[in-house]
């Protein structure tokens, strides 16, 4: 049995069940937001975490301590658009996106993200 500070989103098998088919392109699948790597704030461009899915996803484990609202955002026929929002620490969500697909991130408020201490990882099920 594994146990979690913060309970993660609760989703139906189909969903939670899936096996990792990637992660953000980051040294071991982990990002750490500082420097030029901070998360923007909502009114600039969204950071890009993976440029090209390797296979078809149905759902995002989101693992971090940075304890904000995110928006996640992936690219559909050029167009970069919001799919989907957590509240990290530990959520996991459904989306639904093909394999070549780009996924990023931008803070809710306008305020960059800028946590040296802190990590982010993703896991994408397909």
């Amino acid at each position: 049995m594994s146990y979690h500070r913060y309970p993660p989103l609760a989703l139906n098998a189909s969903i939670a069940d899936k096996n990792v088919v990637d992660q953000v392109d980051f040294p071991n699948g982990v990002f750490i937001p500082t420097g030029p790597n901070l998360i923007p704030r909502s009114s600039a461009a969204p950071l890009l975490l993976v440029a090209a899915l390797a296979a078809d996803i149905k759902g995002i484990q989101v693992i971090a301590d940075i304890g904000l609202f995110i928006n996640i955002y992936s690219d559909a026929a050029g167009l970069v658009k919001i799919a989907t929002m957590v509240l990290t620490p530990d959520e996991t969500v459904p989306l639904v996106r093909p394999v070549g697909s780009s996924i990023y991130i931008r803070h809710v408020d306008d305020v960059d993200i800028d946590e040296p201490f802190s990590h982010l990882a993703m896991n994408f099920l397909g």
